[in-house]
Formats: structure tokens, sequence, C-alpha cells
């Protein structure tokens, strides 16, 4: 006697239930999610009820405010999701036979990148494949690492720790490859006394008025960590998140800064003598994910390139 599989799928799990799915787990109202899917209330809600029965599991509670997921909803969301990211893939390399003419890539990455490696890129990139659609996303390596493990972004560009120890959790499921290797250098007012000599050393900015980075950021913990080797204490006047703010904090005379060295003027900063602040910049994407010719395009255009003097 032949036993039937309940796991195959039905007629129910189509791909339109699917995202209807994801984003009444997203507005978590089916009005809201309604408008946002351009359907009906009575339609979604045809949908859900098929895909329960057929999952035979209730997916979400009920309540006056609207919907919760369930213990079942929100193991299912995660695959529910990853579906819909493969068929769309698996869409775009499709029509990228003849030719790259359309596609989606998301990219993340810190201040740097998206100010002064990317640019150039991008607008390259999108001048040979204007179909495709690109999205950038400034944040701090921590967040961009979790961001592609998680799937939220197709690549990264992170600041790899000094020692090079990467958790083992991305180690193991990422790809990291070497891309640019960076320097910070130090920024002063034109009037400063250090500005007529062309280095420094750390002790010269022991009690030195400084605008550093904001606190817990790749950047801040490599300066933090060279002030604390080397006995340093600087006076931090203010923390910020952009190099450009700065830049003109230091240009008005507050105090100085540690910028990349692809911000700045050479002739305008100072190299540290005795201990240097190099950092090594990676691009990261996820080992099992299905690359789009979208996204592999777009970081062969990177790894072509290291940096704005290529």
């Amino acid at each position: 006697m032949t036993r039937s599989h309940p796991s195959r799928l039905g007629v129910a799990m189509d791909l339109n239930t699917l995202r209807a799915f994801v984003v009444l787990a997203e507005e978590e109202h089916m009005t809201r999610a309604a408008e946002r899917l351009h359907l009906t209330q009575p339609a979604i809600s045809n949908k859900l009820k098929r895909l329960e029965a057929e999952l035979s599991h209730p997916l979400f509670h009920r309540t006056p405010k609207g919907l919760t997921l369930t213990e079942a909803g929100e193991i299912f969301l995660v695959y529910a999701q990853e579906a819909i990211h493969t068929v769309e893939k698996g869409e775009e390399a499709l029509q990228a036979l003849g030719g790259l003419l359309r596609g989606k890539l998301s990219v993340g990455a810190g201040a740097t990148a998206t100010h002064y490696l990317l640019p150039a890129l991008v607008g390259g990139f999108h001048a040979d494949y204007p179909g495709v659609q690109m999205f950038i996303k400034e944040q701090g390596s921590q967040t961009t690492l979790e961001d592609v493990l998680e799937g939220k972004l197709d690549l990264g560009i992170v600041t790899l720790p000094r020692d090079g120890h990467v958790e083992r959790r991305f180690h193991q499921q990422l790809l990291i490859r070497d891309w640019v290797k960076d320097e910070l250098v130090l920024y002063l007012p034109r009037n400063h006394v250090l500005m007529t000599q062309q280095t420094f050393r750390w002790e010269d900015l022991q009690d030195e008025r400084m605008v550093l980075f904001e606190a817990g950021s790749a950047v801040r913990d490599m300066i933090d960590t060279q002030l604390k080797k080397t006995n340093t204490t600087p006076h931090v006047v203010m923390e910020l998140r952009s190099i450009e703010a700065s830049k003109k904090m230091v240009e008005q005379g507050i105090g100085g800064a540690f910028l990349s060295r692809y911000a700045m003027d050479e002739e305008h900063v100072l190299h540290c003598e005795d201990a240097s602040l190099t950092r090594q910049l990676a691009i990261i994407h996820k080992k099992n994910r299905i690359m789009s010719p979208a996204v592999k395009t777009f970081l062969g255009y990177m790894l072509a390139s290291k940096g704005p003097e290529e």
C-alpha cells in the first residue's frame, strides 16, 4: 500500500500566497497587507486559510489589534522568505541569458566605502547595466556581517579585526575576500603646532582635543586599542558618525581627527611615525546563497578595483 506524502506542496502553496503570508507577517494587520498587495481583505483571508489548511498549522494569532505569528508561523516565515528570494534570483538568471538587462543587488558598507570607494564603481556599473536596481546601505561592519549572514544583503564591505580573527559563525558561513588596504591618518587644524611636521607620535596626542568616531564602531575600536597600548589619553570633545562632519569640525579648529586616507588630500595630513593605523577592508557574501548574474557581475567590478587610485 502506497503511503501519501503530506509534505508535498498542494495548490495553495503558490508564490503569490507565500508573498501574501510574508506581507501579513510584516504588517501584522489584514487591512494594511491588503493595501500593500492591492488585494481585497477577503482575498487575502482566503489565501491564508488555504495555506494554514495545507500546512495543518495555524500561522497567526487573531487578536482585536491585528495578527501575530504563532510559533509555527515564525518557523515557516524563514522558509517562505527564502523560497521567494530563490525564485526571484532564478527569474533574474533566466532574464540575464540574453545579457544583463535586469536584476537587483544590495550592498552594505561603512562610511569610507559608501563615500569614497563605491561611487565610481556604482556609476560605472549603472552606465553599463542601467536596468539593474541597486540598493546601497551605509552601516557599521557588525551590522553588515549580520545582514549578509541573514540574507538581507547580497554583498558587504567590512573592516576586518586587526588580529584577523572573525567570529566563528561568520567565518563558517561567509566568504571573506580581502579588498582594499586603508590607513587612518591624522587631520589637524591648519594652525596646530604639529602641522609643521610630516609625522606624529602617539605621545604627541596626550591631552589633545580630538573629534573621534562614535564608540563601538570598527574604526573607533582600532583607535582606542592603540591609545591604550601607548598609554595616551586625548581629550575627546566630540563623537560623530560622519566623515564630512568630522572634517568640518577640524577645519573649524575644534580638534584633530583620524580619517581614511581616501577621504583626504595627502598634503593636509600626518602619518604616524611609531605605529600606523592600517586596516583591511574585505568583501563578504554568503557561501550557500545563489549569486544572481547582477551580484556576480558587480562583485567582479569590485574585485577588479583596489580603490580610487586605480
